[in-house]
């Protein structure tokens, strides 16, 4: 069971032809007819927050994440921009903000602190567009967030609105708690694994099979209606 940020499949090509067998949760190239494929639908789930927002009033709303060297960020961006632009919404690519590097810090606060950077950038752009909420790419870069927003007298919902993705146990617990999309990683890697399983037990053949599983919005105090 294979979670890849590789953008080739080879190495998985080649285990396959050992006999391996194979089930791929969020890949950054093509399903694969030889493996099973398993998924959240981050398009959707990035279109349902967006469109959360939108609901609750707000019309001018940054996206901002960590670079898009995973696809599953690209599918993020794209729900995003489906639902402003399906509302009639403007979207620029100045709405979307990013910081220039990733990688894994010593005290494991990357995105924490990726997320303060980006809300330097998101307080820059406010100055030029009166952004009222913001999507994050997710929950770890929401709590940066919100933590530099408070910092500089910007009040978590009173004066910008955040929602993000994952539901992680803290998200409920810091201040204010987090309105965000909970994505089922558990449940998913349940059903990948029964068809392992299933598939190791009786020889027969998944492959081919994508799994997909939707997202559930998690209404909690971080957006305000306008």
């Amino acid at each position: 069971m294979i979670s890849s940020i590789d953008d080739s499949p080879l190495a998985v090509e080649q285990f396959v032809a050992t006999g391996g067998k194979v089930c791929i949760f969020e890949s950054n190239y093509s399903e694969m007819d030889k493996v099973i494929n398993a998924k959240t639908d981050h398009l959707g789930a990035s279109r349902d927050a967006t469109e959360y927002l939108i609901s609750q009033g707000h019309q001018h709303i940054a996206f901002l994440s960590t670079p898009f060297n995973r696809e599953t960020r690209v599918k993020t961006l794209d729900g995003f921009r489906l639902a402003l632009t399906s509302h009639n919404l403007p979207f620029s690519e100045s709405d979307v903000m990013t910081v220039m590097y990733e990688s894994e810090a010593d005290d494991s606060l990357y995105e924490l602190n990726a997320g303060r950077k980006l809300a330097d950038k998101f307080m820059d752009a406010r100055k030029k567009k009166p952004y009222t909420a913001i999507v994050a790419i997710n929950d770890l870069i929401a709590y940066g967030i919100i933590q530099r927003l408070l910092e500089q007298g910007i009040r978590i919902p009173e004066d910008v609105s955040i929602i993000s993705f994952d539901n992680i146990p803290y998200s409920a617990l810091i201040h204010p708690p987090l309105t965000t999309m909970d994505m089922p990683a558990r449940l998913l890697g349940q059903r990948a694994c029964n068809l392992i399983v299933d598939s190791l037990g009786s020889n027969r053949d998944h492959n081919g099979i994508t799994l997909s599983v939707s997202a559930e919005l998690v209404i909690r105090k971080s957006v305000r209606a306008l």
